[in-house]
């Protein structure tokens, strides 16, 4: 019967993608996450990874087990914040995943109100742009509502990105995307198509897309958001180059109860409201 903590490594590798990257999210080094998979292999009578070329991919017959360390994984994290909780001036850790230009117009514009509203609760904010499931954070903002895992899903605000630009766009321009992450995303996909070609240029975040579409002229993919505040650029008046998206604020189900998480949802929830109107 595998242990809890072979278990552990296994969960850091199907997060991460490589042994490499669960190492450092480990605080350890790869040759000690091989061994823990050796240890599983031998515990379950199979490899839990599977080599590909693209390098080693989680077994599908470990699946059940992944769910159930999932499971395990977030009840943990919800008991220590429970405990925390219980504790005076004690701070609960939270770790968000989301998209840059999320935490750029809907969090940022109100880090005053939620220091004064949540006190207790330290916040890490990482870039989340694609992936299955919650992954190692304790809560995720996603285009997509994820089909994997246990979780609780609540719909926020769609949001809608469109073709922009300083000057009159016309197909035969070159233009400027979002890079590699998203480029089977369907709103890059829709700017290929009106242009008949990849992008010139590409950037990891909308904020870096939008300095360079102000700085060299040329068009682009953008959010549709009155968030930008005063901007030069223009959308281009047509239907068929807007594409929507619903968004979504996705936890564990085990963190049902959880004050702090809770208590930051709320807030959220109001915050994305917000920046919406």
């Amino acid at each position: 019967m595998p242990n809890w903590d072979d278990m552990r490594y296994l969960l850091a590798v199907a997060r991460r993608g490589s042994m490499a990257a669960a190492a450092d999210q480990l605080a350890t080094n790869a040759a000690t996450v091989s061994r823990r998979m050796q240890n599983l292999s031998e515990a379950l009578g199979f490899s839990p990874l599977i080599k590909s070329p693209e390098g080693w991919k989680v077994n599908p017959l470990v699946s059940p087990l992944l769910r159930a360390a999932e499971d395990f994984d977030q009840s943990i994290r919800a008991s220590r914040s429970l405990v925390a909780a219980e504790q005076v001036a004690t701070v609960t850790t939270l770790k968000v995943g989301c998209a840059p230009i999320y935490s750029t117009t809907v969090v940022i514009p109100r880090t005053v109100y939620l220091r004064e509203n949540l006190p207790n609760v330290a916040l890490s904010f990482h870039t989340r742009l694609t992936g299955e499931g919650l992954g190692d954070y304790d809560l995720i903002v996603t285009n997509a509502a994820p089909l994997k895992g246990r979780l609780i899903r609540k719909k926020l605000k769609s949001v809608t990105y469109g073709i922009m630009g300083l000057h009159p766009v016309s197909p035969d321009q070159n233009w400027i995307g979002i890079c590699d992450a998203l480029v089977d995303d369907p709103a890059m996909k829709m700017v290929a198509n009106y242009f008949d070609r990849p992008p010139i240029l590409c950037f990891t975040h909308f904020d870096q897309v939008r300095a360079a579409m102000i700085s060299s002229g040329l068009p682009g993919l953008l959010p549709i958001s009155n968030s930008f505040g005063d901007s030069p650029l223009q959308l281009l008046d047509d239907p068929s180059t807007q594409i929507s998206f619903d968004r979504w604020l996705c936890y564990h189900e085990t963190r049902r109860g959880d004050e702090g998480l809770e208590s930051f949802v709320k807030w959220l929830v109001q915050a994305d409201r917000e920046a919406s109107n």
